[in-house]
């Protein structure tokens, strides 16, 4: 992997570097596959591909990255295999735009499997979508990302608003607005210009924030009781600022500090 993207050949590494990372996997999960064929059980074996975050090749001003609450982030493989219902779909079946989330699979699993879901568990099952069958999903996504950053955005059909509580060490705005449908790559803010789209998205956002913070025997929000922490388990703001002096780039300092007092 380049240490910085300074030029094209830079950018032709890491993305050669990706590609080989999943042609490695790629390689091993054949391997399994071919194991399973061997032993007589593969068409009797679900199999379910997903991942726990992805990476960003650029979006943002970011490469090799997943520190904030946005698409290259949150969007996730999800590949579900399962034996006597997807074997013979046609093509056009073989794949969903429906907005699920990850923790949806466990009641999916549950369902196909014909068990009770556990009491207390989140999630909507979507093993309708398995089967080929209608599956309403969801109409919007609330995103989280409390690691690097304090971000919460919400993901629509067609758009992505992005909030920012804390910026840990990074230049993140305050607040993004991106058309993901017609810039899947996040290169535009619209938020100026679709002020009704993102007050929508807003009122999602505080919606969702009452109805699992906000009430009694609710658990407190992380984010808001340790905001004027931040996230600091890998990222230091204050290190990191006097990096950034000590190698020359005083603006870039200066700035975080701004964002930090939250300015």
């Amino acid at each position: 992997m380049p240490d910085a993207i300074e030029s094209r050949a830079d950018f032709v590494k890491l993305i050669d570097g990706y590609d080989g990372a999943i042609l490695y996997w790629d390689h091993h999960f054949g391997q399994l596959l071919g194991t399973l064929d061997d032993l007589g059980i593969l068409k009797e074996t679900a199999i379910i591909v997903s991942a726990d975050h992805g990476e960003f090749m650029g979006e943002n001003g970011s490469y090799a990255e997943h520190q904030l609450a946005n698409e290259p982030t949150h969007r996730v493989p999800l590949i579900v295999r399962w034996p006597g219902l997807t074997e013979n779909l046609e093509t056009h079946s073989r794949r969903s735009g429906t907005l699920l989330y990850n923790l949806d699979l466990g009641p999916t699993l549950c369902e196909l499997l014909d068990v009770p879901v556990p009491e207390g568990w989140h999630g909507e099952s979507f093993a309708a979508a398995v089967r080929v069958r209608p599956v309403q999903g969801c109409s919007h996504l609330i995103l989280s990302h409390g690691a690097h950053s304090y971000q919460r955005a919400v993901r629509t059909r067609d758009h992505l608003y992005i909030r920012t509580l804390h910026p840990g060490c990074f230049r993140a705005d305050w607040q993004q607005l991106f058309n993901a449908t017609v810039d899947p790559y996040l290169t535009r803010n619209v938020l100026s210009e679709s002020s009704g789209v993102a007050d929508h998205a807003k009122a999602l956002l505080s919606d969702w924030w009452y109805e699992h913070a906000g009430v009694p025997g609710a658990f407190p929000d992380p984010m808001q009781t340790t905001l004027d922490v931040g996230p600091t388990f890998q990222f230091e703001p204050a290190r990191y600022i006097e990096h950034l002096r000590n190698t020359g780039r005083k603006d870039f300092a200066l700035d975080l500090e701004e964002r930090l007092r939250g300015s």
